[in-house]
């Protein structure tokens, strides 16, 4: 829009003012036309929010000029401002898909956390079978022992998976308790016993 600072019934500057305060007309370039010099009528039009500013007497060549400039402005900002969008819809896209296999990853945690423990409680039971059958056999009480404290540990390993839900929400609960240095080391040489 090329407008003059001096209209009948509306100047330039109010003409700027109606087009910046609405959204769907608030990016077509204004030039205002002036025959007022000077630094300060200049610096009204420039921040009422227009693109350039012309004082007349100027030719049509270098209308002509600072008209195409400003298209080419125009062209190149609206493309940037394509390009951010695009770019944001990709992003939200992106985003909505590390939630979906964000997800999708808990209940696979959930289901395997599930099947892992069916197993369990038969070797839990079958543990204990076994320690009532051989009776007071020292080796075998030891080596049942360990079975059962493994899959004590197992279970606890588990029922961690069973809560990913909390995990992952961040109510998780940090259970303290006291422990015996000698019954740790003791487990930690049991596990590796067979290596050793």
């Amino acid at each position: 829009i090329l407008s003059d600072i001096m209209m009948p019934r509306l100047d330039g500057i109010a003409l700027l003012k109606i087009l910046r305060s609405d959204a769907s007309l608030r990016d077509i370039p204004v030039i205002l036309l002036s025959a007022r010099a000077g630094e300060e009528a200049r610096i009204e039009g420039l921040g009422a929010g227009a693109d350039d500013y012309l004082l007349k007497p100027f030719s049509a060549r270098e209308l002509q000029v600072r008209v195409g400039a400003l298209l080419e402005l125009t062209r190149v900002r609206r493309q940037h401002e394509r390009e951010l969008r695009r770019a944001h819809e990709e992003l939200k896209a992106s985003e909505a898909a590390l939630r979906e296999t964000d997800q999708r990853k808990d209940e696979f945690l959930a289901m395997l956390a599930h099947e892992l423990r069916n197993p369990l409680a038969p070797i839990a039971n079958a543990s204990e079978l076994l320690a009532r059958m051989l009776g007071t056999d020292a080796r075998a009480q030891a080596g049942i022992q360990m079975i059962k404290r493994q899959v004590t540990q197992l279970t606890r390993l588990v029922d961690d998976l069973l809560d990913v839900s909390q995990i992952t929400q961040g109510r998780i609960q940090l259970k303290k308790e006291i422990l015996q240095l000698d019954a740790i080391v003791t487990h930690a040489v049991e596990s590796v016993g067979p290596q050793l």
